[in-house]
């Protein structure tokens, strides 16, 4: 699960170095889900093997049987044999279960500590499937990523149905709460403590990968996102700060079509003397420039900033059950966590106090 989730986060982020890597990859992935249903396959046959080996000694004990009936019944006389059956104890609610019921009952075959691992060893692998499922939901809009979608969505559905079984069978469905397993000394990414359920304000983000960090961008205030004019990309390059004037593609254009959002409701005349500062910084790490890069400019109605990205960011949707932790300083608005990923956030104002 883990390797498959990571690559497909190469994949999707664009991380890898180059499409034959992606080719290999996918080849890959394909492999381990064929190897997935192969392995499903072969415990279905020793299933039925095992089935069928079951229902043979049960027609052989019956066929040993009926000899004896008849003996007994031409004679009149029967072999006494006598069994050791269990018998309960005054004190025992689970011998008197047993022999009321037929069948012991589903707890008392684990005992308290059994019952611990096992409701962990599910909680554990009910966390696993939430994971699963924002990756599985990004795949499914994502096009050339249907056969991974489907690696993932047939991951999720057999973890799933192993849960139901596991916990209809020892907990009538119902896993109850246990302690938590002690804590690691590894330090988490992410204090829980800190974190507020359901107080993200952003619903929507606009994401690049630095370095393995996701930073998120706020979509209302992502104005511009392209590769710049070829005419202005050296003067981009090295400069401090860059004129909205100068990502005008050729004299004749309209400066205000090449913007989005706030930017494209100004006039030209406004624009062309908008000045937004270039971000070199963020937190701790410093932003290299490629030689093709991405322009992103950001755009709060007061404030602007500017930075050159290796790649166009990709959109996202946050989940209502994500947590946001503030930040200040570095160049960071907040900190999101979803499912067990870490996305900072950078607005226009954030950015101008790098």
């Amino acid at each position: 699960l883990k390797r498959a989730t990571q690559y497909v986060l190469e994949i999707v982020t664009g991380t890898l170095e180059s499409q034959e890597s992606v080719v290999l990859v996918i080849s890959e992935l394909e492999g381990l889900a064929k190897k997935h249903h192969f392995q499903e396959e072969q415990q279905e046959d020793e299933i039925v093997l095992l089935a069928e080996e079951q229902e043979k000694e049960d027609e052989a004990k019956t066929g040993q049987a009926a000899p004896a009936v008849e003996k007994e019944q031409k004679t009149g006389k029967t072999d006494t044999v006598q069994e050791a059956a269990p018998q309960p104890t005054s004190d025992s609610s689970e011998g008197s279960d047993f022999m009321e019921h037929g069948a012991m009952p589903k707890e008392s075959r684990l005992d308290e500590q059994g019952r611990i691992i096992l409701g962990r060893h599910l909680a554990e692998l009910k966390r696993c499937v939430k994971r699963i499922q924002p990756l599985e939901e990004l795949l499914s809009r994502t096009p050339g990523m249907e056969k991974l979608h489907r690696f993932q969505h047939d991951l999720r559905t057999d973890l799933e149905e192993q849960i139901n079984q596991v916990s209809d069978y020892f907990f009538d469905g119902q896993v109850r709460e246990v302690p938590e397993a002690p804590s690691s000394t590894k330090e988490s990414p992410i204090d829980a403590r800190h974190l507020q359920p359901s107080g993200c304000q952003w619903k929507e983000l606009l994401t690049i990968n630095v370095d393995g960090m996701e930073i998120g961008f706020p979509e209302d205030q992502v104005v511009y996102m392209s590769a710049p004019p070829w005419h202005a990309k050296s003067a981009i390059k090295k400069a401090n700060n860059i004129s909205l004037g100068k990502l005008k593609p050729w004299p004749w254009s309209k400066l205000k079509n090449c913007f989005l959002g706030r930017l494209a409701g100004l006039d030209d005349s406004t624009l062309s003397d908008m000045r937004f500062p270039v971000v070199r910084r963020l937190g701790e790490t410093e932003l290299q420039v490629p030689p093709s890069f991405v322009l992103i400019l950001l755009y709060d109605g007061k404030r602007g900033a500017a930075i050159l990205a290796e790649e166009k960011p990709i959109r996202i949707e946050i989940p209502g059950d994500a947590s946001c932790e503030e930040k200040t300083g570095k160049g960071f608005e907040a900190e999101v966590n979803t499912h067990g990923n870490k996305i900072m956030i950078a607005t226009a104002d954030s950015l101008n106090q790098v």
